[in-house]
């Protein structure tokens, strides 16, 4: 029977050694001018991790969660007659770091679903909240997806931010809210109808993730009319183009920046969003997903 797999593959190297350098940083530093300096040597990739068993993580070095990571991911590779990944850029990095070339492909972008995101009203969320014109970042509360550095970049810009998902790291969140901004709003879960409202009270959407093929998110938060923030570690530059604002998720200076040019850009940035969702509304919601991998599925039937 032939195989077929949605990869959903990122060099998982770069987002490890974030994870483990930025706890150590926030766990370590006696002071906010300690946090300072180790966040600039972050900046600089020149930060290392030392691990159980004397693995050292550093951002120029191959790291991984196990030892038979890549080799485990080959294996299956092997057992695979057809690929269906997210962008270009995904197969370029799966190619290049399994060295697996051989295997035909159809690019079957991420999407998101128009009915539920698209121009929707903010009033539900204004009513509830009382909150209008913030930064909002959506996603469990975690380190792949970099809250902290968002909330540590924005502690004196004179942004509102709000955070939105779940935690497990309770850790993590409570550094959140210790070196975030005084008037952080940190909302633990949104029903998508709630959801979509918060979309459209925000101005602005950040998601400095180390781990992103796109960003569902997002994509959703652009429906809703927000400017949109996204980082330069993942393969979003392939989804948004000209029409996002990047950063750089190992520099809060990158991502201050960003969000500012984002938020203060928002009047005369009409167009752009509008440019952004009719993108979306063509190239990237599910339906469009699924005609693409129904007409994979019939090429890998025709090959026999």
């Amino acid at each position: 029977m032939p195989v077929v797999l949605s990869p959903i593959y990122l060099n998982p190297s770069l987002a490890l050694w974030a994870t483990q350098v930025i706890p150590t940083i926030f766990r370590q530093a006696k002071s906010l001018d300690d946090i300072t300096r180790l966040l600039e040597d972050l900046r600089n990739h020149s930060l290392k991790a030392r691990l159980p068993g004397g693995v050292v993580s550093a951002a120029d070095t191959q790291n991984r969660s196990r030892p038979d990571y890549d080799q485990l991911q080959q294996a299956t590779l092997r057992q695979t007659d057809y690929l269906l990944p997210n962008s270009l850029l995904e197969i370029h990095a799966l190619m290049r770091t399994l060295r697996s070339c051989d295997l035909p492909f159809t690019v079957v972008p991420y999407a998101c679903d128009p009915l539920t995101f698209l121009d929707p009203d903010p009033t539900p969320f204004v009513r509830k909240f009382g909150l209008r014109d913030f930064v909002l970042q959506v996603g469990r509360i975690e380190g792949s997806k970099n809250q902290l550095l968002t909330a540590f970049a924005l502690r004196d810009a004179g942004l509102p931010l709000v955070l939105v998902g779940g935690n497990l790291q309770k850790y993590y969140l409570e550094w959140c809210r210790q070196y975030g901004p005084k008037d952080l709003r940190i909302i633990p879960h949104l029903a998508p109808g709630e959801l979509r409202a918060a979309y459209a009270a925000a101005r602005v959407h950040v998601l400095p993730s180390w781990m992103e093929t796109c960003g569902m998110v997002t994509m959703e938060a652009a429906l809703g009319n927000c400017n949109v923030v996204v980082s330069s570690a993942g393969y979003e530059v392939e989804y948004y183009r000209e029409l996002a604002y990047y950063c750089d998720p190992a520099d809060t200076g990158s991502i201050r920046a960003a969000v500012r040019r984002a938020y203060d850009n928002y009047p005369r940035d009409a167009a752009r969003r509008l440019a952004l969702k009719q993108r979306i509304l063509t190239e990237y919601t599910w339906q469009k997903a699924a005609e693409l991998t129904f007409q994979a599925y019939r090429q890998v039937l025709a090959r026999g």
